[in-house]
């Protein structure tokens, strides 16, 4: 699948061109794809006509975490020329940070409970004029039945 974002518009965000064939091309078109594979699921789209149609605020996403990871992937916070010492940052969950995280989640679906609007009525419903409905037992029960006959929609005679 292709990526979210271009090597063009990553090359453009980082001021910098990749030669063709280099290391560095060949480093960012994986970086770009591990990226969108990540957005692809924190966001739960797939985005099949990627680049087009992926929103830009996504793909501005991609981009940066992309550019964060080719610039600096031993996220080093920090350095100190004598006596030497590098500070790293820990370790992440993942490329984006908490608010790159939220922007993906807005593209996610919501959850698999739906509500499912029923009625009584027979007003516009195909089953309109053929229902009827039974008394049965000692009590109120009543019992729907559905017939394509003609004169099931007709009101019972004992009711």
């Amino acid at each position: 699948m292709a990526g979210l974002a271009t090597v063009t518009e990553l090359q453009t965000l980082m001021s910098k061109t990749f030669a063709e064939g280099s290391d560095e091309l060949a480093q960012a078109e994986l970086v770009l794809a591990i990226v969108s594979s990540w957005a692809r699921v924190v966001s739960g789209q797939s985005w099949p006509d990627a680049p087009t149609g992926v929103p830009d605020d996504v793909r501005a996403v991609v981009l940066q975490a992309s550019r964060r990871e080719l610039k600096n992937p031993d996220r080093v916070i920090s350095r100190q020329m004598g006596p030497f010492n590098v500070t790293f940052s820990s370790p992440p969950d993942g490329f984006f940070y908490p608010a790159e995280l939220a922007i993906l989640k807005r593209f996610r679906r919501s959850g698999g409970l739906r509500t499912v609007s029923v009625s009584r009525g027979e007003d516009g419903r195909p089953w309109a004029g053929k229902v009827g409905y039974l008394h049965y037992g000692e009590g109120d029960g009543i019992f729907p039945f559905c017939s394509g006959d003609e004169g099931y929609g007709d009101p019972v005679p004992w009711s």
